[in-house]
C-alpha cells in the first residue's frame, strides 16, 4: 500500500490532484543544494514548498540540473515527491523537465504505485532528511 493510499480516500481523487499537481519552477523558489553525482549532476530541494500531508509524511519538489543536456534536449528535471519521514520510502508522483530555453520538454503525472526506500548515503536520503527537517521532523 501506497503512503498516499493510506492518507487519502479512493474517494477524494480530485483531492489528490489538486495537493500534488504537476511538478513546476516557480518563478521565485528557494531551491537548497542536496549534493551531486559523479556524473556532476546537481540535486536541490525546494524547501519553500516542503507540505506536511500526513503524520510525517511530506510533498516535496526536487530540480535535478544535469551537467550536460539529456538526449531529449533537458537541462533540468523537477520531480514531486511524497515521502514518509518516519521510514525513509517515497514515491514519485510527477516530473517535468526543462530545455535550456526554460521550456517543457516533456512531463507526466505518475501512477500511485510504487514506493521505494531511499537507502541510508544515497542522494534520495538527504533530500528526504532535507524535507522532513524543514516540516519539523
Amino acid at each position: 500500500m501506497t503512503i498516499l493510499r493510506r492518507l487519502i480516500p479512493a474517494a477524494t481523487p480530485v483531492a489528490v490532484l489538486v495537493v500534488l499537481g504537476f511538478a513546476s519552477a516557480p518563478a521565485r523558489a528557494d531551491w537548497v543544494r542536496v549534493g551531486e553525482n559523479q556524473a556532476g549532476d546537481r540535486y536541490h530541494v525546494e524547501i519553500d514548498q516542503v507540505t506536511e500531508i500526513g503524520d510525517g509524511v511530506v510533498v516535496f519538489d526536487t530540480l535535478i540540473s544535469f551537467a550536460e543536456a539529456e538526449p531529449s534536449g533537458a537541462v533540468v528535471l523537477i520531480d514531486r515527491f511524497v515521502a514518509d519521514c518516519r521510514t525513509h520510502t517515497v514515491t514519485n508522483v510527477s516530473w517535468a523537465s526543462y530545455g535550456p530555453d526554460q521550456a517543457l520538454v516533456e512531463a507526466d503525472s505518475l501512477p500511485l504505485v510504487e514506493t521505494q526506500a531511499a537507502p541510508d548515503g544515497t542522494l534520495m536520503a538527504a533530500e528526504i532528511d532535507l524535507a522532513c527537517a524543514t516540516v519539523g521532523h
